[in-house]
């Protein structure tokens, strides 16, 4: 259902009026007596933008139809604005970027016409808020967006057990095998053990059907950057709700040890989204829709408000995991990362890359080798795919 709430916001989206031809001649930042932050954006004419709120990390995101950027440099930010980004985000629409430094929602915004000597002036103002505050305004902000309906896109029928579908990625294999620990295991050899545990607690339950990306020792394909992407393919293949890659690391220093979980980078998820608009065949991007037949314009407001959501929930997943993971097997103090991992690139399935731990270290290599702290991982990954599903309200309804 959310699949197809995103394509209708995209094509919604599409139907704002622009004004043509505006510069953003500059930009001024102040601080209000009541704790809010003021961005004020001098234009050579009116703008009708588009405020969204982003999550992980908070952002302000203004997108403006038909402008381009002045020449003059971005002051530095004050607030609770940490520091402004800009740049061309499509051919028609010009994009700022708003990083905060903690969760803020916004308090007012709003066109001013010359007067007294001042040109055309848009206003933003800036509230620190709560996290749940945070969220719910956001879910309200995309929602506004969606004014009349669209015409409803290509569905492709989901057969559902009722089963929750995981698709477990053990990586390495083959001619690729990985780290090798102290006690003479290699990386491919681990993960793989990890996974058929996971699958084996996973089934157990009844409420999940589980997947690998392959159940013995070999490598998906020669070519690295080919065998990554097919990786996370099985998990579209399968229509899964989760993908998890399984890893082991290694490092000089014998006493770093615990586990993390990585999800992917903002950076490397707009880099994605324009390979996949690039594609001839846009059949089989987005799960659930069918984009052949949209231009390049319409595929890309798709394919990147699916990555937005998608990038939340796995930034959401993968938090959930490492408080769930702790209460089991050592974890790094900063257990929740962000990384450009190619595996992690499904647009639309919440994926996430987990460090079981350092086999370069003592400790660690006796938990990843033995029975017990294979089980010890499982179960504590297991508890946060439960919790995950448990709290998330769109993979709740899907």
């Amino acid at each position: 259902m959310h699949r197809l709430m995103i394509f209708c916001f995209a094509l919604c989206w599409m139907s704002f009026e622009s004004i043509a031809d505006t510069t953003i001649n500059g930009v001024r930042f102040g601080s209000l007596s009541n704790g809010q932050s003021r961005i004020v954006l001098d234009l050579s004419g009116k703008i009708t933008p588009t405020l969204t709120l982003l999550s992980d990390p908070y952002r302000v995101v203004v997108d403006i139809p038909d402008s381009k950027w002045g020449s003059r440099p971005v002051p530095k930010a004050s607030g609770i604005i940490s520091r402004l980004r800009h740049n061309v985000y499509r051919p028609s629409v010009y994009r700022i970027v708003l990083d905060l430094n903690k969760a803020g929602i916004v308090a007012n915004h709003f066109y001013l016409a010359p007067i007294n000597g001042y040109g055309h002036r848009y206003v933003i103002d800036v509230r620190p808020t709560s996290r749940s505050n945070f969220l719910a305004t956001s879910k309200k902000m995309q929602t506004a967006v969606a004014t009349k309906a669209p015409p409803k896109p290509k569905k492709v029928k989901r057969k559902r057990t009722g089963k929750k579908i995981i698709v477990l990625d053990p990586g390495h294999g083959g001619r690729d095998p990985g780290t090798l620990g102290r006690y003479g295991s290699h990386e491919a050899v681990l993960t793989l053990k990890i996974a058929n545990e996971l699958k084996t607690q996973l089934e157990k339950t009844g409420r999940y059907k589980v997947y690998l990306t392959r159940y013995s020792n070999v490598q998906l394909h020669r070519n690295k950057s080919r065998d990554l992407r097919m990786r996370y393919e099985v998990a579209k293949k399968r229509d899964a709700d989760l993908f998890i890659s399984i890893h082991v690391d290694a490092v000089d220093n014998t006493k770093t040890r615990g586990g993390s979980v990585y999800s992917l980078s903002e950076r490397a998820s707009d880099k994605e989204a324009a390979r996949l608009v690039a594609k001839e065949n846009r059949e089989d991007i987005l799960t659930g829709v069918d984009l052949e037949g949209h231009d390049k314009q319409v595929s890309n407001i798709l394919i990147e408000l699916a990555q937005r959501e998608t990038l939340n929930n796995s930034a959401q997943f993968a938090e959930v995991l490492v408080r769930e993971m702790r209460k089991k097997v050592k974890m790094l103090k900063t257990g929740h990362r962000y990384g450009p991992l190619m595996v992690l690139k499904a647009p639309d399935i919440p994926s996430v890359l987990i460090e079981t731990g350092y086999q370069t270290n003592r400790q660690d290599a006796k938990l990843l080798n033995s029975k017990w702290g294979q089980r010890q991982l499982a179960s504590g990954i297991k508890s946060g795919i439960e919790m995950y599903f448990r709290t998330n309200k769109t993979a709740m309804a899907n």
